[in-house]
């Protein structure tokens, strides 16, 4: 089964190959979600919140003061753990508190949103994924009043900026949003070339290898990476 989940002017495919993927996704909602183009993300407009997959690297986030660790009634129901997940659980003894789940929150001085960092993904990127397994970290955005998708997608990028270079700078933690595939391109109208109205024809002029190479790869580069392009 494939479910379409609204995404800025498009949507996002969900792709759902049994019973264990639809039944993570029946727990939400999800037809109330917009998907944030270009990530793992969704904005949950009821819940006043975004949850956003993230990659961490460096320091655990037990090295960060004021992580605490999940209660044991917190953990991930074990009805929706798949069976290999499970059997590979019993073989290494490894029960819902031993898995040692943590997060991490960050509230902003006026009280009116909160960031928070996990150390497992929760149920909500599961359903996005279309799978049944909780691989990688997770941000959580509380306290979000906007429904428009732009709107969303410029919240979440400019906290998770401001949230990873601090933690990097200050700690030794550093993440990254966990980029979607399969999203068509969002436009760069910082980079646009009028289009000529003449056929093309083979170019006389040649190019150096090494500056043809990496003009091509700044112009072909994941959409979105400013910066690198720049660079290139």
């Amino acid at each position: 089964m494939r479910v379409n989940l609204r995404s800025g002017r498009g949507f996002r495919s969900v792709n759902l190959m049994g019973g264990d993927e639809a039944a993570v996704l029946l727990q939400f909602p999800f037809e109330q979600w917009t998907v944030l183009q270009g990530y793992q993300a969704i904005l949950d407009p009821n819940g006043q919140r975004i949850v956003a997959a993230v990659t961490l690297r460096g320091t655990t986030l037990s090295n960060i003061p004021g992580v605490v660790i999940r209660p044991p009634e917190e953990e991930p129901n074990e009805e929706l753990v798949s069976g290999s997940v499970a059997e590979l659980r019993a073989a290494f003894r490894l029960s819902g508190p031993q898995l040692g789940l943590r997060s991490l929150t960050i509230a902003s001085a006026d009280g009116d949103l909160a960031v928070e960092l996990h150390s497992q993904a929760p149920a909500e990127i599961e359903a996005l994924r279309g799978s049944s397994n909780r691989i990688g970290q997770a941000m959580v955005i509380r306290g979000v009043s906007t429904h428009r998708h732009d709107e969303a997608h410029a919240l979440l990028e400019d906290l998770a900026a401001a949230v990873f270079i601090e933690l990097d700078r200050s700690y030794g933690l550093a993440g990254t949003l966990s980029r979607a595939t399969g999203d068509d391109p969002i436009q760069q109208e910082y980079d646009e070339e009028p289009i000529s109205s003449l056929p093309p024809r083979l170019p006389s002029a040649r190019y150096g290898r090494d500056a043809a190479s990496l003009y091509l790869y700044a112009r072909t580069v994941s959409f979105q990476l400013p910066l690198l392009e720049y660079l290139g």
